[in-house]
């Protein structure tokens, strides 16, 4: 019965293993060692050892303000309130303030966020006795730094007690008692500070914002004479004065703020807030405060009108600017506590570009992009347009370039996409390769600097790579850089191919300028009188330069070619005037020199030929062209066989007549031609007269037919004529006619001849009558010797360009003289 009430028996228990367990009593184990080694820690931080390890590491910190922090010795606790001797902060050139004693109480669970909510939270800080021994001199910060911090902000009282100002500062000793307390937090925004700094400097600032109560409180007064402690604390050498003030609420508030730059106002705006909205709308007049682009840019004042949000460090909103030569928005977030752009959409106009850019006349000049990323990386993605560039005769029309630029926090990297719808030089050559004209690269551009190695210009038949170089506070610009043209069309000339290394600078307040020194050659010659003159192969080395108050000068150029070798000088000024010089070898007319000049009323030019035509013996050959009239003077000199010539010629072109050549003296030593030629529509027309020396006749041409005729009959009576080699003439007649037509010439000519000297050889008598057609004829002559010699031979002769077919025959002192066959030369 007993063992019936027994409960029944339960099943056995399972007991756990000793290993089921085993990693949660390794978690306490280690939880309970990182306490006793934390307890440890702090207790053995909050030990004068620990104080002297915390001062030395502050010692051994080397931000990249330059700013050094040295503590002699720390009493107190870490934790909480402490006193710090022997203070001294250094910059790279050593000490500039000493702190006898410093006392400090904060709470440093709540910046190692170990509270309920991470913040710096310092109760109390206050700098003793301490002496400022001069301004220090520390570098830019951080630049990834937080402009505003995104963490709670709580300082009751940080204070400047009976601080000592060295004379080395600003010129005077002088104290000085500083006092401030902020606390930004849970929506409050707090800041006051203000003391005596002494003398006529004044800092006094008061900001009380807290939405839940409907507070806001705004007031500053600044005013830092320039020398006086808050300008030797800034740098800023002049009469500085600020003041903000205004009244309301925070669901209400209007105010005002003004500051003055050596009492001329330099910012005046009025502030809002209506709820966390704030607005502002005022003026800036930068004076002297700007230089360069930027100041003409702006011109006497620069409009602003702001509005958006604050949200601890994010602000929000839509900014509206102007200036005389430009009107710009922006409208996005900009996140301060992390340096970042949120997508910010930005838009300018340029409406004066004149101020910016003089020398240029341009219209429709705007700006479209989008910013974004950190300060220090922005990516911008833009479109920039220019709708019409004008500069002198060239014209663009619908410039464009766009792509993404990035900003590394000191420059700007904006690369180049550059088209245009429309361009034109005035130049009938140039303008047709300019359809589909592109210039591509990148342009870096910083504070005071513009520069790119690489901008590449492309079009038909033309390519450059130019570097730029710019000085943006003095607007100066340089382009250089290699060109080549390939496939050039020279009007009238034919086609050339060219290398050169260009250079153009302007801006700066001086004029522009543009120098050139290359290489080319003429590929083909469409000319045949260029082509005859030069046999062809023409290449061309060359430097000259250019400006907006500079001549085209040539300033060397060197000419080769199959028959010519010249050297070339010259400039050509705006106002059309032109000079050039040169000197040069001709395969075919020897060496020559010349000189050319274009003056107001018209070209003056002088050729001199050394040895033009050694068959002719031709030497120091004179032309001279002058205007005269609707036409030229022509003016010649020289030597020739015949004895030395010269003449004075007419070239006239009248508007109611045909081109007309005057030839109003032409002397051979002793005999001269007059006469007058005129250029009509069938051909020439007009006579020659020749006299004097023993010679008469005249040589007349005229149109016959489709052709052009001539005329020419001679007689000599006892000529003379000088020269090395002295002629003379007993009787001699002479007569011609010719024909050119279509291209074919045509000429019979027959000379009766007696008494012909030419230095020791004499001829008694002379006969021949000669045929040509195209070049090509018979000849047929005889002559024989002075009278009482048995001299005498005869000939017959055929010949064309390339071959000649001779037959002489004769006798000569009594014996025959004969040719056992043709001579074929």
């Amino acid at each position: 019965m007993a063992e019936d009430l027994r409960p029944e028996a339960a099943p056995p228990a399972t007991v756990p293993s000793p290993r089921r367990f085993a990693w949660l009593r390794g978690l306490v184990l280690a939880a309970v060692l990182l306490l006793v080694a934390a307890g440890g820690a702090a207790v053995v931080l909050d030990s004068p050892l620990g104080h002297r390890f915390v001062a030395d590491r502050i010692a051994a910190l080397s931000p990249k303000s330059g700013l050094r922090i040295r503590i002699g010795r720390i009493d107190g606790s870490l934790l909480g309130s402490m006193t710090l001797h022997e203070v001294a902060l250094s910059d790279a050139e050593g000490r500039f303030m000493v702190v006898p004693e410093a006392a400090l109480d904060w709470r440093p669970m709540e910046w190692l966020g170990l509270d309920s909510r991470r913040g710096l939270d310092i109760r109390r800080l206050i700098l003793k006795r301490g002496t400022l021994l001069r301004a220090p001199r520390l570098n830019p910060g951080d630049p990834d730094a937080p402009i505003l911090p995104d963490y709670d902000i709580r300082i009751d009282r940080l204070a400047v007690e009976n601080l000592t100002v060295e004379k080395s500062v600003f010129g005077q000793r002088r104290r000085v008692d500083f006092a401030a307390k902020a606390d930004i937090a849970g929506g409050r925004a707090l800041i006051d500070l203000g003391g005596q700094l002494g003398g006529r400097d004044r800092l006094k600032l008061h900001l009380d914002s807290e939405p839940d109560r409907d507070k806001f409180t705004l007031d500053l007064r600044y005013n830092a004479p320039r020398d006086g402690l808050l300008a030797a604390l800034t740098g800023v050498k002049r009469d500085i004065t600020a003041n903000v003030r205004g009244s309301g609420s925070f669901s209400e508030w209007h105010g005002w703020g003004v500051a003055r730059a050596g009492g001329q106002r330099i910012a005046g705006f009025l502030l809002d807030n209506r709820a966390g909205r704030y607005r502002l709308a005022g003026q800036i007049f930068p004076r002297d405060l700007l230089t360069g682009t930027a100041r003409q840019a702006v011109g006497e004042k620069l409009s602003i009108l702001a509005e958006g949000t604050v949200t601890r460090a994010d602000l929000k909103g839509r900014v509206f600017a102007g200036g005389a030569a430009f009107k710009g928005m922006a409208a996005g977030a900009v996140d301060l506590a992390n340096r970042r752009a949120m997508a910010v959409k930005l838009r300018a106009l340029l409406i004066r570009p004149d101020l910016v850019i003089p020398g240029l006349t341009l219209a429709g000049v705007s700006l479209d992009a989008t910013v974004d990323g950190r300060f220090t990386a922005l990516s911008m993605i833009h479109d920039l347009r220019v709708a019409r560039l004008k500069s002198g005769t060239i014209v663009a029309e619908g410039l464009r370039t766009a792509g993404t630029a990035q900003w590394d926090g000191q420059r700007l990297r904006l690369p180049l996409a550059i088209t245009a719808t429309r361009l034109v030089t005035g130049n009938r050559q140039i303008d047709p390769r300019l359809l589909g004209a592109r210039i591509d690269g990148d342009v870096l551009i910083g504070a005071r600097q513009i520069t790119s190695e690489r901008i590449d210009v492309a079009l038909k038949g033309l390519a450059a790579k130019l570097g730029l170089r710019g000085d943006l506070a003095r607007s100066s610009f340089a382009l250089s850089g290699p060109v080549t043209a390939k496939g050039l069309l020279l009007p009238d000339l034919g086609m050339a191919d060219a290398d050169a290394s260009v250079a153009l600078r302007f801006g700066g307040g001086r004029p522009w300028s543009f120098e050139a020194n290359g290489a080319g050659r003429i590929t083909r010659i469409d000319n045949a009188t260029l082509a005859s003159l030069t046999g062809g192969n023409v290449r061309l080395r060359a430097a000259l330069s250019y400006g907006e108050r500079l001549p085209l000068l040539l300033r060397s150029a060197d000419l080769t070619s199959v028959k010519l070798a010249m050297a070339l000088r010259g400039t050509l000024a705006a106002d059309g005037a032109a000079s050039m010089t040169g000197k040069g070898q001709h395969l075919d007319y020897g060496p020559f020199t010349f000189d050319a000049a274009m003056a107001k009323d018209g070209p003056r030019a002088t050729l001199v030929l050394a040895n033009p035509l050694p068959a002719a013996s031709l030497k120091d050959v004179h032309v001279a062209l002058s205007p005269l009239g609707d036409g030229f003077r022509i003016e010649t000199k020289g030597d020739s066989r015949l004895g030395p010539f010269s003449g004075l010629l007419g070239l006239t072109a009248p508007k109611d007549g045909p081109l007309r050549l005057v030839i109003e003296r032409f002397t051979v030593y002793q005999t001269e031609l007059i006469g007058s030629l005129a250029l009509v529509k069938e051909g020439v027309t007009g006579s020659l007269v020749i006299a004097g020396g023993g010679v008469t006749g005249s040589l007349d041409l005229a149109p016959r037919g489709s052709g052009q005729g001539l005329k020419a009959t001679l007689t000599a009576r006892g000529a003379r004529f000088g020269g090395d080699r002295p002629i003379a003439v007993g009787n001699a007649t002479i007569t011609a006619d010719g024909l050119l037509e279509a291209g074919n010439s045509t000429l019979e000519a027959s000379v009766s001849a007696e008494g012909i000297r030419a230095g020791k050889l004499f001829i008694g008598r002379l006969a021949a009558d000669a045929a040509l057609v195209n070049g090509s004829g018979s000849v047929t002559a005889s002559l024989t010797g002075r009278r009482g010699t048995n001299f005498a031979l005869q000939g017959t002769g055929a010949f064309s360009p390339d071959r000649i077919v001779a037959f002489v025959a004769g006798n000569y002192a009594g014996r025959s003289i004969t040719m056992p066959r043709r001579a074929v030369l």
